[in-house]
């Protein structure tokens, strides 16, 4: 629509007395044009990088709580070989469930 009144206006030259007026105009027209052209390009580009560090913040968790899990198993291996060495089994037995039967 401002591309339309702008090109009329400059065509029956009504922007020649009016110089502020014809900015404004310029200035609608390019904001009708950028905004939807910014909108289509920015856009994508800003849900990608929250996807990506979503996807960071998920592995950073996951990496995390494989962290917490290791030291819950070296000290559930711990328990377990004092146990047996309460209980006088052989600590050298390969299979970590023997101690808890």
């Amino acid at each position: 629509m401002f591309f339309a009144l702008g090109t009329v206006g400059d065509w029956q030259g009504w922007w020649e007395e009016w110089g502020f007026l014809g900015n404004l105009v310029a200035s609608a027209t390019a904001f009708s044009f950028g905004l939807p052209t910014a909108l289509l390009t920015v856009q994508p580009r800003a849900e990608r990088r929250q996807e990506e560090q979503q996807e960071t913040k998920a592995r950073a968790a996951v990496a995390e709580n494989l962290t917490r899990l290791h030291i819950q198993i070296g000290a559930l291996l711990e328990m377990q070989r004092n146990l047996r060495q309460l209980l006088g089994e052989d600590s050298a037995s390969s299979n970590p469930c023997a101690a808890f039967r």
